[in-house]
């Protein structure tokens, strides 16, 4: 019983919906002229040379959580430009709080 109808993962979905192509023809690449020298091809899409560097400051600053992994605030692009400075300054502090804690634990041996 493979039926789309009794599988909850594909409950409203019929085979017509699926993305999958049943033409032999091969998917064609984008124009390359699209791609100036590896930088910027749209706002929305970037690419990046080997040994090129990419800035991401516009996805806001990176959270050191207590246990030592790394997140981003969620809502940054949202949020006005004082909004974004105060919340910076309130993360660098608690980063810095945080990589000391840490740091000290490390090297008391309980990472």
């Amino acid at each position: 019983m493979s039926s789309s109808s009794n599988n909850p993962d594909t409950k409203g979905f019929s085979e017509e919906d699926s993305t999958h192509s049943t033409s032999k023809e091969p998917l064609a690449l984008p124009d390359s002229s699209t791609s100036v020298g590896g930088g910027v091809v749209n706002d929305d899409v970037r690419s990046l040379k080997v040994g090129g560097s990419l800035s991401l400051d516009d996805l806001g600053p990176i959270i050191v959580n207590k246990d030592g992994t790394t997140s981003r605030v969620t809502n940054w692009l949202e949020m006005g430009k004082e909004e974004q400075e105060r919340t910076q300054r309130m993360i660098k502090k608690r980063n810095e709080k945080r990589l000391k804690e840490l740091k000290e634990k490390m090297d008391k041996g309980e990472l």
